[in-house]
């Protein structure tokens, strides 16, 4: 999952950056009837692509930690494993929440402003302002997001002996080999 994050990361940089750029070289609309200039009209498809494709990322990471989240609680009643496994496994989704959640409305938030801005109801610099805003938060968010992945997997792996040596105890198979 972290190389996912990765990829889907420096994926998302690019694709800011070549929105912005292009969002740098057009000129805005005259009025609301007209689309704009040539740069403009990629600008702006590319812009709703990039903040659904950001929205994207943080579902993907609120959903694993949803998932996983819930293997930890339950494996750990089911084996009467140390409640501190399930405390580290809460520490990391809330780590993750705290920036998933503001991440998604400050996107919301930067599209309001280039509609607002297409529309002449607000001025331009705030549609300058937004998304710088918003995606130094994402990018902030995604290594937020990035390590706190990362202490959960190496949380699920000594979960995972944890129940292994249980099993042994008992004369049971591991997990591992019953999966195979």
């Amino acid at each position: 999952m972290n190389h996912v994050i990765l990829v889907l990361g420096a994926t998302n940089f690019l694709l800011v950056a070549i929105t912005a750029f292009l969002g740098l070289l057009s000129q805005p609309p005259v009025d609301a009837n007209h689309l704009g200039d040539g740069a403009f009209l990629y600008h702006l498809p590319l812009g709703i692509f990039t903040a659904l494709f950001t929205m994207l990322v943080n579902c993907l990471v609120m959903t694993y930690f949803l998932g996983t989240n819930r293997w930890v609680r339950e494996t750990a009643e089911a084996y009467a494993l140390d409640p501190r496994f399930t405390m580290r496994s809460r520490s990391c989704r809330t780590r993750s929440m705290m920036v998933i959640v503001p991440s998604i409305l400050l996107v919301v938030a930067t599209i309001a402003t280039g509609a607002g801005t297409h529309t002449k109801v607000w001025p331009l610099w705030l549609h300058w302002v937004a998304p710088a805003v918003t995606y130094l938060f994402v990018f902030y968010a995604y290594f937020v997001e990035y390590f706190a992945v990362e202490e959960h997997i190496q949380l699920t792996d000594e979960v995972m002996v944890e129940v292994d040596r249980i099993r042994a105890e008992r004369g049971q198979p591991a997990l591992s080999a019953v999966e195979e």
